[in-house]
């Protein structure tokens, strides 16, 4: 049993290396002096898709339990949580974030909240942010810009001068849509988010037992550098929508940091 834990995992780690090696073609490809803003664009597609993958494997499961989540093996170690405004139900559920800029001005930056449970919102994946206002569509880089790692808004237009909070009149399904997806550490059944440290170990022989286990945080964290590999993903994303050829350069170094 310890052998085939170890085989499901060496083969879900081979699957990241593979899915790393391609992030960091698209860093470099992004970096290029020639490729213009549209381009980079078309990247970030597949670089939202390779992040999606990269979680994906991170929650691995073998026999109904989760490889990566250290004792935790019953909880995911990353969860994608989604901002919905499509129903009533979604809002009366509070599925729908909200945020509040109506006592700031045109410039200031205000967090995106959970509308379930009031926590801040981190680590929104890039090409995912939707805003809309009574059917009126707005453009990042124009009336809004976001910080996809912190879960902020930074406000550009005065239409965006407004208070979401649940239970104030913006926030109905004929008002506000704010729509994306984002990443966060599992949670237990008490909403706390899980730490997966912990090992997993198996009997070898009388006495003598062997660690069978590498956890998420040992999986996505570089000790030596703090580099975190889905902070780094997300970064990557969002230097490319920004059209940020500085960012995306950088994030060459992370990934390799990442993959080795």
């Amino acid at each position: 049993d310890g052998l085939a834990f170890m085989g499901v995992t060496g083969t879900a780690m081979e699957s990241l290396n593979t899915l790393l090696q391609r992030a960091r073609e698209l860093a470099i490809q992004a970096s290029s002096d020639t490729i213009n803003d549209t381009e980079r664009q078309h990247i970030n597609e597949e670089s939202e898709q390779l992040l999606r993958q990269i979680v994906a494997l991170i929650d691995t499961k073998y026999k109904g339990d989760y490889i990566f989540s250290g004792n935790q093996t019953k909880i995911p170690p990353l969860q994608i949580i989604s901002s919905a405004s499509d129903t009533i139900e979604d809002y009366t559920n509070y599925r729908m974030a909200y945020f509040n800029s109506s006592t700031v001005a045109v410039g200031s930056t205000v967090q995106i909240y959970n509308g379930f449970d009031d926590t801040p919102v981190r680590n929104i994946i890039p090409g995912t942010f939707e805003l809309q206002i009574a059917g009126t569509s707005f453009v990042e880089g124009v009336d809004y810009d976001v910080d996809y790692q912190a879960g902020t808004l930074t406000i550009l237009s005065p239409a965006l001068l407004l208070d979401v909070t649940p239970g104030t009149p913006a926030y109905d399904i004929s008002q506000v849509k704010l729509k994306f997806d984002a990443l966060t550490q599992g949670k237990d059944i008490y909403g706390s988010p899980i730490s997966s440290w912990g090992t997993i170990e198996r009997t070898i022989e009388g006495g003598i037992t062997m660690q069978i286990n590498i956890t998420a945080d040992e999986l996505t964290n570089d000790i030596s550098s703090g580099i975190n590999l889905i902070e780094t993903m997300i970064r990557f994303g969002q230097n490319l929508i920004q059209n940020n050829q500085a960012g995306i350069e950088s994030a060459i170094g992370e990934i390799d940091y990442a993959f080795n």
